[in-house]
């Protein structure tokens, strides 16, 4: 059987730190990276297709954007790219052709790419799961080398971490905020999820629709339409039914997250918020406003789209409490069953 080597990089950004702590936090993460995370192999209409990301070139790009960042030297003596601690992660894609495939270089390349988009979105997940907040895809670029030895754009990557940087947020109550998880545990928790461990795009279970939603949701920056996403990954999630959906999701959070009493009316008057804020938006309740958005002529534009979009966020918050929480238990999937008792 052919073979066949296509050499990619992706550009992305560095996070820098102010706290010590988590910033070497952050490099050791980068550093430490599992085999199982650093290298994927899957089977691509009828090919095996084994990719290779050098996740570890983020540490020193976290160095390089420190000595920028604290450099002497005035800024203008440093590229654009510099100062926003660009990073070229250097990728390869491998190829096993079967008898029945089509080989051009071309079709190599596309597939290259198909399969290296993927996994960044999995990558998103596995690491921010792990350590919310430290991965960021926004503005990100896919090149893929070409005949003439040069790197092509092939597609721009915007998924942004920001949402899963406020979880962290610690004027949030403790039940709501969101941890820090080994890497490996949440490797080994996406990869007995069936999402994990195929390429496909369609949702087969309660879980990945709820992953799948997580990504649209961070694809989505300062959107108040975010918030349908939310409630949709909550719901699928848990797998409520209509008409008693907001009772039995408060049960089932309440249950997955080993909530107290007095933290029980803390998530009730959360998830009223969220609802009440979805309701608004998709039963015209909502003050729908210009794309504009130009803050000299309505001061409060913002304030008005950032109250939904606050909303959401807090639906987010719960939404990765309950996904860390499974993680965390080893919980592969979700099923709920009412018991009823009767007493003569």
């Amino acid at each position: 059987m052919k073979s066949a080597r296509v050499i990619a990089s992706v550009l992305m950004y560095a996070q820098w730190s102010e706290n010590e702590d988590e910033r070497k936090r952050d490099i050791s993460f980068w550093n430490e990276l599992p085999e199982t995370v650093l290298r994927k192999t899957f089977e691509y209409k009828g090919d095996l297709v084994t990719v290779f990301i050098d996740w570890r070139k983020m540490s020193k790009g976290i160095d390089r954007l420190g000595e920028v960042l604290f450099s002497s030297e005035p800024q203008k003596k440093h590229t654009m790219q510099q100062l926003k601690g660009q990073v070229r992660i250097p990728a390869t894609v491998d190829f096993v052709f079967s008898e029945s495939s089509e080989q051009s270089d071309v079709k190599q390349r596309n597939a290259a790419e198909s399969v290296l988009e993927y996994c960044l979105h999995s990558f998103f997940l596995v690491s921010n799961l792990s350590i919310p907040g430290i991965c960021d895809f926004y503005r990100a670029e896919i090149k893929i080398k070409g005949d003439q030895r040069r790197f092509a754009v092939k597609s721009y990557i915007n998924i942004s971490s920001y949402a899963f940087e406020r979880t962290g947020d610690t004027e949030c109550p403790d039940w709501m905020r969101s941890q820090v998880l080994p890497v490996s545990d949440v490797e080994e928790w996406f990869s007995k999820i069936a999402m994990g461990g195929e390429l496909r795009q369609r949702a087969e279970s309660p879980i990945e629709k709820a992953l799948f939603s997580i990504l649209h949701y961070c694809r989505l920056d300062f959107e108040v339409t975010s918030i349908i996403w939310v409630v949709h990954a909550l719901e699928a999630m848990f797998s409520t039914r209509v008409g008693d959906a907001k009772r039995a999701l408060l049960e089932k959070i309440a249950f997955t997250l080993d909530l107290a009493d007095r933290d029980k009316k803390s998530l009730k008057r959360n998830i009223n918020g969220v609802y009440e804020g979805r309701d608004k938006l998709v039963h015209g309740g909502f003050a729908t406003y210009s794309p504009l958005m130009n803050e000299h002529i309505d001061s409060e534009i913002w304030v008005h789209v950032s109250d939904l979009v606050d909303q959401g966020q807090v639906g987010f918050q719960i939404l990765i409490a309950c996904v860390q929480s499974l993680i965390a238990k080893r919980f592969y999937s979700v099923k709920a069953e009412e018991i009823l008792s009767f007493k003569c």
